[in-house]
């Protein structure tokens, strides 16, 4: 293999490298791989009056792309934490995915009015019932709600008044 060749192949190995690593976006992770395999071919051609010899080069690139992205919504597991219910005006719970530890307790507070927080489903032996006075009872900005959750499991919940925009929360409860 001559200089040239083996300068080529450095090139266009580091020129996928570099391209794969820019079509990451924001908040991402990117881990690149490139493979380069390379087959020589000889053909000898003879003829009584001169002998042919061709070197045929074949590079093949394959390079992986892998991706893992953190949701800024979801939070590490904790034995207490905070969701904020309408924050700013919003129709959301926020983080509107959450976790904490079995027997951790989850308290919402109130940044507006008029929502609430029902459970839509939870695991088999699980006895919250969301907000005291079912869907139709709404609380005020500054208001606070608390439970402790001791069975482990998905507990989707949402806001009865505003479930048609989407004001959903999933909550897991871990061991």
């Amino acid at each position: 293999m001559d200089r040239r060749t083996l300068l080529k192949r450095g090139v266009t190995v580091a020129s996928l490298s570099f391209l794969a690593g820019c079509s990451g976006g924001g908040g991402e992770e990117t881990t690149t791989t490139a493979t380069t395999t390379t087959s020589e071919t000889t053909t000898e051609t003879t003829t009584a009056q001169e002998t042919t010899t061709t070197e045929a080069t074949t590079t093949t690139s394959e390079t992986t792309t892998e991706a893992t992205t953190t949701t800024a919504e979801q939070t590490p597991v904790q034995s207490a934490i905070t969701i904020t219910v309408g924050q700013g005006g919003n129709l959301r719970f926020s983080p509107t995915r959450a976790s904490v530890k079995v027997g951790g307790e989850v308290t919402w507070t109130w940044d507006s009015s008029g929502h609430n927080v029902r459970p839509r489903s939870q695991p088999d032996g699980a006895n919250w019932e969301g907000t005291p006075g079912g869907d139709g009872t709404t609380y005020s900005k500054g208001e606070e709600f608390s439970f402790t959750f001791d069975v482990p499991g998905t507990y989707e919940y949402y806001c009865a008044p505003h479930q048609s925009f989407g004001m959903e929360g999933i909550l897991e409860v871990v061991e």
